[in-house]
């Protein structure tokens, strides 16, 4: 809690650290020495975090109202804020009554989010033989005393559909397991589908672990592991034309930096919910076009050579800048104020290492390409095998995958418009704002989903999209939308799979060549790198926990 601010959401905090206490106390009782409340101490800050973040717009706003009309006694700006507080200017029920989109935002996400960790904490006791019998957790510590994990975190991804987060879970081995809101078959099917392709050894991408329970599911933590060897940094490239080749042929996007991991020489994809995606209304021709469309890689900037501003195989180290996460500016005084834009840090595991220093493409185009051009001469002498696999195709035409409609940096900065003061005041104002900025002035299709996508928003939630992989309809949280698509992702990737040959991937090499053969003017580790990779940069015999 942000300090005397934290009076603002006191009450919801309160509520939710309940929820999560309960859901703990009745799955796994505390062992001696150990409070319920330490093992909840991730969660908490993380929704404590969320809350403040919501109101901090309001905040600075009524805060300038009361210093510029002279009403703050004090004689330091931190005196002056306290006597902000101290004078009631801004309470719960204040912001109730002149930011109500606000207000009802603190509940929502504080029930919402520890909804969904109680619901994890809950599901992690039921699931524990799965998550032992596939080698997640070594053994079940409950006949020694159900104590459960150590701790329970939010891991600060996109709220979607009712607050769903992902979770990781410390288990009692040491090791980490996230919980996933979302089914976790796609990863299956895109592992199952590389082994039906019968490459070698130095070919295979590495399955992670996972546990599919329908509607959600659990994945084994993969733990970034440096190279030991030069020869070990030519086979995670190698595979990695593997993984992209894979990812063109099964409709993928969203490979953004945060969802590959590099374990030693294995690159291990770890978020394939956007797997089997429906091109029939994104790309002019109905299906994926470009390696890009995978997102894994993206077009070369020349004001960074050799750099990558969000693809997997292009960024290069932790260094982040934060553009739409609320900060404050002179915290703890009446000159409070909030800026959208930080400068941050994460553990860089997205690329390989060797010896401390990263192993761009750059390095290693021969690797990659001789990987994804031998996914495509596979493919071309076990296509009809391949398509005739009726086992695999009926698990495919069962699965639901989501839909990416918009960027998920469009919907964040909504999120963050409707915390303005401007904006706060009313539900039907900034509903009515909303949907103005979502509506294409010319008119498309996309329009009829403007609807769902003001829903979602306004429930804190970044707007969520499904679709049946053998069917044209399109599902919303809570509303679906018949015939949506021209044609389902089925019938896609099984043409990708018919028709994607040589020419392809040919043109793709090309591209991959001409975007990816810049070598980045500096490849060390930063001594931020270092420090947040620590024991990870000890070589690991696989990488994954």
């Amino acid at each position: 809690m942000s300090g005397a601010r934290g009076a603002l959401y006191a009450a919801e905090l309160q509520a939710a650290e309940t929820v999560l206490e309960t859901a703990v106390a009745e799955s796994f009782p505390s062992p001696p020495g150990e409070p319920a409340a330490d093992r909840l101490r991730g969660a908490r800050d993380a929704l404590a975090r969320q809350l403040d973040r919501t109101v901090l717009p309001v905040v600075c706003h009524e805060l300038a109202l009361a210093r510029e009309a002279g009403a703050l006694s004090g004689r330091t700006p931190a005196e002056r804020y306290e006597d902000f507080w101290a004078r009631e200017r801004l309470t719960p029920g204040l912001l109730a009554d002149r930011y109500p989109v606000v207000a009802a935002g603190l509940s929502v996400i504080a029930s919402t989010g520890a909804a969904t960790i109680a619901y994890a904490v809950r599901r992690l006791a039921a699931d524990l033989p799965e998550l032992v019998a596939a080698g997640i957790e070594p053994s079940d510590p409950r006949p020694a005393g159900p104590y459960g994990p150590r701790s329970v975190t939010p891991v600060g991804s996109d709220r979607h559909a009712g607050g769903g987060q992902v979770v990781a879970c410390v288990l009692r081995s040491g090791r980490r397991v996230y919980y996933k809101p979302v089914p976790l078959a796609a990863t299956i099917l895109l592992h199952d589908f590389a082994d039906l392709l019968d490459l070698p050894d130095e070919l295979r991408l590495r399955r992670p672990a996972v546990v599919t329970r329908g509607t959600y599911g659990w994945q084994e933590e993969a733990r970034f592991a440096p190279c030991a060897s030069a020869a070990e940094v030519r086979r995670y490239w190698a595979r990695c034309g593997v993984l992209l080749a894979v990812c063109c042929l099964l409709n993928f996007t969203d490979g953004h930096f945060e969802n590959l991991v590099a374990c030693g020489e294995h690159p291990v994809l770890v978020d394939t919910e956007t797997l089997l995606q429906n091109y029939s209304w994104r790309n002019p021709s109905g299906r994926l076009e470009s390696v890009v469309d995978t997102g894994l890689v993206q077009h070369a900037d020349p004001d960074a050579p050799g750099r990558g501003a969000f693809s997997a195989f292009q960024v290069l180290g932790g260094a982040r800048q934060y553009s739409l996460d609320p900060v404050p500016a002179d915290d703890g005084t009446d000159t409070m104020t909030v800026g959208f834009s930080r400068l941050g840090h994460e553990p860089p595991v997205n690329l390989p290492v060797l010896e401390g220093r990263f192993q761009p493409a750059a390095g290693h185009l021969p690797e990659l390409l001789t990987g994804f051009r031998a996914v495509f001469a596979r493919c071309r002498e076990r296509r009809a095998a391949i398509l005739a696999d009726g086992a695999f195709w009926d698990r495919v035409a069962a699965q639901e995958s989501r839909q990416i409609i918009r960027e998920t940096a469009y919907y964040t900065r909504l999120l963050r418009l409707a915390e303005q003061p401007a904006y706060a005041t009313s539900r039907d104002g900034v509903a009515a704002e909303l949907a103005r900025r979502l509506e294409t002035p010319e008119g498309s299709r996309y329009d009829a989903l403007v609807a769902d996508e003001v829903s979602a928003l306004l429930a804190h939630d970044v707007p969520y999209f499904r679709h049946p992989v053998s069917g044209t309809t399109l599902r919303a949280h809570t509303r679906t939308h018949p015939a949506f698509f021209r044609t389902s992702a089925l019938s896609q990737v099984r043409a990708n799979i018919a028709d994607l040959g040589e020419e392809f991937a040919a043109a793709q090499a090309a591209f991959l060549t001409e975007h990816l053969s810049t070598p980045p003017d500096d490849v060390s580790l930063s001594p931020d790198d270092v420090r947040l990779l620590g024991d990870r940069l000890t070589p690991t015999p696989t990488g994954l926990a």
